[in-house]
């Protein structure tokens, strides 16, 4: 039959335009969910970083500007300044997931790397993976962060004993300075007996 006048034909284009509208709107969510993701991400991670910066530039700055003048220069921060740094980022506890992924930048962006390892030496046990990964990932070449790295290993006792290979491996291409700070700390590590496990403490008479 003739179509009438004025009669309309439906529309074959309402489910395109449906499916259209779907898309769109899993595009939205998709992309409102990665920036989230984003948001978050620089919350957790590259804000503590960088306020670990800031506070690791400020702190070791002032370091290199009272040693302006002097015949020598001494890299190490005096304990009393890590210690006040340490705190400045809410704590060791606060510091610690910072500081992990401080010392595994590139110098550019994470300068004074040397002080990151002093502060991460009063972190406790929990630190002592993290500067063993340190060493290996490092050139040691008069290096001061690696020494103090090594220093620190050995100031922790028996608790890096997981760290005696990878000193001893060090050890094979070190300089004679790096040398004697690794005997140094594998003496201290291999010195203290490590506590024992529970339920076999000594029993009393």
């Amino acid at each position: 039959m003739p179509r009438q006048a004025g009669s309309a034909m439906p529309r074959a284009d309402h489910p395109a335009a449906s499916d259209r509208s779907r898309r769109m709107l899993v595009c939205y969510a998709v992309a409102l969910a990665l920036l989230g993701a984003l948001g978050l991400f620089c919350w957790l991670v590259v804000r503590p970083v960088l306020e670990a910066r800031a506070v690791i530039g400020d702190v070791y700055g002032k370091h290199c500007a009272r040693q302006a003048g002097l015949d020598s220069f001494d890299a190490w921060v005096p304990e009393n300044e890590v210690k006040a740094a340490l705190e400045r980022l809410g704590g060791p506890e606060k510091a610690i997931p910072a500081l992990r992924i401080y010392v595994r930048l590139p110098d550019r962006l994470a300068p004074y790397t040397i002080l990151a390892v002093q502060m991460l030496g009063r972190c406790g046990k929990e630190a002592v993976p993290t500067l063993i990964g340190f060493i290996r990932n490092q050139d040691h070449m008069g290096n001061d962060a690696v020494d103090a790295a090594v220093v620190e290993l050995g100031d922790f006792g028996s608790e890096a004993r997981a760290a005696v290979p990878v000193l001893t491996e060090l050890r094979k291409s070190a300089q004679v300075g790096l040398c004697e700070s690794i005997d140094e700390a594998i003496e201290k590590i291999r010195a203290e007996k490590p506590p024992p496990p529970p339920g076999d403490a000594p029993k009393s008479d």
